[in-house]
């Protein structure tokens, strides 16, 4: 079973609201309620598995719409855009629900709560912190996420969560606290902080990996004896991508990436493609394999074997992502694909300088922009790309660029 927790009403007496956040809620710094939380539920564990029990006591409830029609159909696979999530690394703040037509996003830089974008109106939905964003079967998942200072009593940072946009029900699917995930329609994919362990090799260090089965409502782990091999998050059908290891010649303690294969959960091989290195950041979309080395950009077909590679013409990049035939740097640059024509871009406005991620509906694309790459106060912007102007340089002399706007979900 899983644990369903309930928030406390906007309409009640403020003296009663202040007892009950005193007693067992949370407040975010910026003065911001936040919803009492229940103790963490309660867990029985065998064999290696985890059956999440009900707990005691309320959580917070989401933004209930009632009835929502369907408006479109779910990836067999994939529950966020691939071009959306490069690795285990991003935040992946974003994150467009096919089913309902809802935007999901994290207000970073503001309440830093769950936003939606529905009918065009933008609201917090969820009064939970998060990242790593994902939706299935019409609802959202997600990892809390204590930002800058939030607190919370009875749940963790790093619990997996589900929200119910009908309903309104939020939902804690297990304790164990994890610092990245990877939602897909059959299971979970989460990772936990760096542990050191002792194998018969001598010490080395890894984060634990865990697998959360939504047919059983069971936690995993995945075991560690396997040497040959390292599972990634990406996926493509029913395997994962991972890499291929290799013993070194001269110290047999020492595996090297030799290339890229296909395991499923469990261990079971698929295809090999020996030779085949690619770097961390890199996404499956259909049968093409995309990834950024150096100036060049990769579009490798995984059935076909056939490598094709766009040379963008400067090694001056960064994140990326691909849409509608251009190629789009987050150190302010488009390129096309076909001509290889670069844009310099820009922005008028001072606090949009850096941008760390890109995201995408498939209709337009969105950034988690701020003043640098440090920026607490980033925020989740969608981006248009304007006209020229004159880029004054603050040391002298100007030149001209493209210039991209940042406009708030729901405008």
């Amino acid at each position: 079973m899983r644990k369903v927790f309930y928030s406390k009403k906007s309409f009640m007496l403020a003296g009663l609201c202040m007892l009950l956040l005193a007693s067992c809620g949370g407040k975010q710094e910026t003065g911001g309620e936040q919803g009492s939380i229940s103790p963490e539920p309660k867990t029985e564990v065998s064999d290696g598995e985890q059956d999440t029990q009900e707990g005691d006591g309320f959580f917070v409830k989401g933004k209930a719409f009632g009835e929502l029609p369907v408006v479109g159909k779910e990836d067999d696979i994939y529950c966020n855009l691939p071009e959306n999530v490069l690795g285990w690394e991003n935040e992946v703040l974003f994150c467009p629900d096919p089913l309902y037509g809802i935007l999901y996003y994290v207000d970073h830089g503001g309440d830093n709560m769950i936003h939606a974008v529905y009918n065009g109106q933008s609201q917090v939905v969820v009064e939970l912190p998060g990242k790593r964003l994902f939706c299935r079967g019409g609802k959202l998942y997600f990892l809390i996420e204590t930002f800058y200072g939030f607190k919370l009593e009875g749940a963790l940072n790093g619990n997996i969560v589900e929200y119910d946009p009908v309903a309104g029900d939020v939902t804690i699917l297990a304790k164990e606290q994890f610092n990245s995930m990877v939602v897909y329609q059959d299971l979970i994919y989460c990772r936990q902080d760096m542990q050191s362990h002792q194998g018969e090799e001598g010490m080395y260090g890894y984060s634990p990996e865990w697998f959360y089965f939504f047919d059983t409502g069971s936690l995993k782990e995945l075991e560690k004896s396997q040497l040959d091999y390292i599972l990634e998050p990406q996926r493509y059908g029913k395997y994962f991508m991972a890499k291929t290891l290799k013993k070194q010649d001269d110290d047999s303690n020492v595996r090297s990436v030799v290339g890229r294969e296909l395991r499923t959960w469990d261990g079971e091989r698929g295809t090999v493609w020996e030779g085949l290195n690619i770097g961390s950041s890199f996404y499956i979309k259909e049968d093409s394999l995309c990834w950024l080395d150096g100036c060049d950009l990769h579009v490798y077909n995984l059935v076909s074997g056939q490598d094709q590679v766009n040379t963008l013409g400067s090694d001056d990049t960064g994140n990326f992502i691909v849409f509608d035939g251009q190629y789009y740097d987050s150190n302010f640059w488009i390129a096309g694909l076909e001509d290889g024509k670069i844009r310099e871009c820009g922005s008028k406005d001072t606090g949009m300088k850096f941008i760390k991620e890109f995201y995408t509906d498939g209709k337009d694309i969105y950034v988690l922009i701020g003043r640098s790459n440090a920026d607490q106060k980033a925020v989740v912007r969608r981006l248009e790309v304007g006209r020229l102007f004159e880029e004054v340089n603050p040391l002298g002399g100007s030149e001209m660029k493209t210039e991209l706007l940042f406009y708030p979900l729901g405008e």
